[in-house]
């Protein structure tokens, strides 16, 4: 049995930046045990964020064989921060100097920032965007005062922020935790696990971990979470387990593909899945998702007849009147009331029943929803009786995953071969149409799990805590490229900012109340201390 560590290493200056009475610091006091510096991880630099010589504080602990966790604290409260009130943000200039100037007639301190909402893959520059902010507190409870004159006032979409979180240069601070998986040594399970007893049933990630006896667990990524864009808790993106399709892909994103079992190395890359439905007469037709409400595709990146567009679309759910729809009994007990007919399969694929209401999806047997044209044609090629064959093929950077392995969904990508490569726009993270979008996404800092391979086939799982003023600011998508960068990882990819969250040895160590430890799947590894 592998002892557990804990060892503190300092960095430039290594005061302890925060309270170190937090949770994180409970986890340390319980995996103690005695130091052996052959079990740490490998050494790295200081990490590349913020501005001058930080103090920056490291602690590790050998979880198992292979399995390390790495905790930093960097930098500290910059007093050049503040708390303000974001009023509008706005394509157009003049509008934002007009909106500053009636803020200062009404005797309010404001200011038109510009803003780049460009992002890195896309080859035309800019646009700018012009963010009107009002006051300058030190405290939030000031600038909560002023966001409640400026709503009564009318100005709807004002909002407390902090101007740490807006990208610009900054002493922080941070706290970024590092899981390294070593496929050659580990011999432990790496693989997604559900909440609950099926998709959409959340629970605290604290629970999924403790439930699965893990050493370690990483939430799993983000899901629907209003009712008018499908059946909330439903993630939002692939979800594959031990080879068998969960949720459908969003086309072209990339994620982290697992494989199965011991010893072997995880792979960042696109995925595509190709789904289709025969007929026992012959008739083919592609199925346009997995495991979701029919008519409603979440972050778009679905197929031909999907409106407004096919393409990926960080945030905004597409349309499609005329859909086939796969339901497993991981969707839960009843299929939903979108479809205008359902064809319900037994284990062997023979049709059962066609009905035209929603229904139970038994154990052992799948349905077939089906809105608009898809609906016609159910019934004219799959009566009672016949036997429907289904074809879900899952495909990572083009080639077929394994058998038995694992998806974890993601995006965008953040490194290529050992170089900075964000492709936000390419995966739907970015438009030229709402350049706000990707300011708010990828510029501001946020909290954000990431995960990385290096060059010695070593799983990165990274999780910095955010949107804590005093305690870490999170990232902008360019510092996350860069912490994976020094981190090792010749390979890395954002997975989420909702779900940001970490479990090491059954003890949350991002905080615990942060609404983000409350998921739909998770990434769970399990093996023998």
């Amino acid at each position: 049995m592998t002892r557990l560590l804990a060892v503190a290493v300092a960095i430039a200056i290594a005061p302890c930046i925060t309270s170190c009475a937090d949770v994180g610091d409970r986890v340390l006091g319980v995996l103690n045990g005695d130091a052996n510096d052959g079990d740490l991880l490998q050494e790295n630099g200081p990490l590349p964020l913020g501005v001058g010589e930080l103090p920056e504080r490291r602690t590790r602990l050998a979880l198992a064989d292979g399995l390390s966790y790495l905790r930093v604290e960097r930098g500290m409260a910059d007093p050049n921060d503040v708390y303000a009130v974001e009023v509008a943000l706005l394509p157009d200039e003049r509008a934002a100097e007009a909106l500053r100037s009636a803020l200062v007639a009404r005797g309010e301190q404001a200011q038109v920032v510009v803003v780049d909402g460009h992002a890195p893959d896309d080859p035309k520059p800019g646009p700018m965007r012009y963010l009107v902010r009002a006051g300058a507190f030190a405290a939030r409870d000031q600038a909560e005062a002023l966001r409640m004159r400026l709503l009564t006032a009318g100005h709807a979409d004002a909002r407390v922020v902090h101007t740490g979180e807006d990208g610009r240069a900054t002493t922080g601070p941070w706290i970024v935790h590092v899981l390294e998986l070593d496929p050659a040594q580990f011999a432990g399970t790496l693989q997604t696990e559900l909440a609950g007893a099926h998709l959409g049933a959340l629970a605290p990630l604290a629970d999924v971990a403790a439930r699965s006896g893990a050493l370690a667990a990483l939430g799993g990524g983000d899901f629907v979470r209003d009712p008018r864009d499908g059946i909330v808790g439903d993630p939002l993106g692939i979800v594959v387990r031990d080879g068998v399709l969960l949720s459908d892909a969003i086309q072209g994103r990339t994620s982290l593909v697992l494989p199965p079992g011991p010893g072997t190395r995880a792979v960042v890359a696109p995925v595509r899945n190709t789904l289709t439905a025969s007929a026992e007469d012959g008739a083919r037709r592609f199925l346009d998702g997995v495991n979701r409400t029919p008519g409603l595709v979440p972050e778009c990146g679905g197929d031909e007849s999907d409106a407004p567009s096919e393409a990926p679309a960080h945030g905004a759910v597409c349309t499609d009147a005329s859909e086939l729809v796969l339901l497993t009994p991981a969707f839960g007990p009843e299929s939903p009331e979108a479809a205008e007919l359902e064809a319900v399969l037994d284990a062997e694929g023979i049709v059962t029943a066609l009905r035209d209401h929603p229904g139970p999806i038994p154990p052992d047997s799948r349905v077939l929803a089906a809105t608009g044209r898809a609906a016609t044609w159910l019934r004219s090629h799959v009566p009672e009786g016949s036997r429907v064959t289904l074809d879900l093929a899952v495909e990572a950077d083009g080639v077929a995953i394994m058998d038995g392995a694992s998806v974890l969904r993601g995006g965008p990508r953040l490194v290529r071969t050992g170089r900075f490569a964000i492709t936000a726009r390419a995966e739907g993270f970015a438009s030229r149409e709402d350049a706000g979008a990707y300011y708010r996404f990828g510029v501001q800092r946020r909290p954000r799990a990431l995960a990385g391979i290096d060059e010695r086939g070593r799983l990165l799982l990274v999780v910095a805590e955010g949107e804590q003023p005093g305690r870490s600011l999170g990232l902008s998508l360019a510092e996350s490229a860069q912490v994976m960068l020094s981190l090792g990882a010749r390979d890395a990819l954002h997975l989420d900012d909702h779900a940001a969250a970490l479990v090491v040895g059954g003890e949350p160590v991002t905080p615990a109340g942060d609404e983000a430890l409350t998921v739909g799947d998770a990434l769970v590894l399990s093996g023998s201390r």
